[in-house]
């Protein structure tokens, strides 16, 4: 989660991104929207 939020969250909203599963997303969708990104920022850690 680290190194997602500092090196990936670097880029700019509107870059697109290829995961290993699922479709292309951005760097805003997944900022805004992924539910770990937002866990993991508000201090939940697992």
């Amino acid at each position: 989660m680290r190194s997602i939020i500092d090196k990936l969250f670097a880029l700019e909203d509107g870059v697109t991104v290829h995961p290993g599963h699922g479709p292309a997303t951005t760097i805003g969708a997944e900022r805004s929207g992924n539910p770990f990104v937002q866990a993991y920022q508000s201090g939940q850690r697992w």
